[in-house]
């Protein structure tokens, strides 16, 4: 779980201006703590929550985040399947 900790510093050390982060994971907690770690950056805002992949894709094309933290395991789509999709409405997002 370290690596949870690490993402949000990693991105802050790389960002000239505030970036939007949505937070796709099927857990509720996993999504408390990165909520939790994310408001303590600054620089960076919450854009959204997901818990699968439909809600991901929603909330891709609504709130327009510049990165998702995404769990590799949730539910839907099959995670190359959903890449491709993610790469195709958001090109430039990381």
């Amino acid at each position: 779980m370290m690596w949870l900790v690490r993402v949000p510093t990693l991105l802050i050390l790389t960002m000239n201006s505030e970036k939007l982060v949505l937070i796709a994971d099927d857990q509720v907690q996993v999504r408390s703590a990165l909520n939790l770690l994310l408001a303590q950056q600054d620089g960076l805002q919450l854009a959204g929550e997901a818990a699968d992949t439909t809600s991901l894709l929603l909330a891709v094309v609504s709130k327009k985040p510049d990165v998702i933290l995404l769990d590799w395991e949730l539910p839907g789509l099959p995670v190359v399947q959903l890449l491709r999709l993610l790469r195709y409405e958001r090109p430039q997002m990381k």
